[in-house]
């Protein structure tokens, strides 16, 4: 029962997560198209998921850092990689619906899957 109540917790925090992400992608494209560039948007959207994750993850903050040195590393790469992935997908909502932008770019599993198996 309590492993069923897990994969059903894991499914309803996909669905929200999708739902999130699919209002956020409309949101992006109609405040990087009408009111301020696809740079500026990105750094809007990361201050403003700093600000809600940090009160969020700060417990667990300064046991986080005393890990492994390589993982932290990996973390690092992780979120530049991440940032440059904002910024161009920012970039694309200026020129591009965003279903289109957003099929696409949902794409990324295939990246995921062909990098996790080398």
């Amino acid at each position: 029962m309590l492993k069923n109540n897990k994969k059903l917790r894991g499914i309803a925090f996909s669905l929200l997560a999708a739902f999130f992400y699919g209002v956020a992608a409309v949101l992006t494209r109609i405040g990087v198209r009408d009111y301020t560039s696809p740079i500026v948007g990105a750094a809007i959207a990361f201050v403003t998921g700093i600000v809600i994750m940090f009160p969020v993850s700060a417990r667990g903050l300064k046991t986080g850092l005393k890990g492994n040195r390589t993982g932290i590393l990996y973390l690092l790469l992780s979120g530049l990689l991440a940032a440059l992935g904002i910024m161009a997908y920012y970039a694309a909502m200026t020129t591009t619906p965003v279903a289109v932008v957003t099929s696409i770019t949902s794409a990324n599993p295939l990246a995921t899957i062909l990098l996790a198996h080398v």
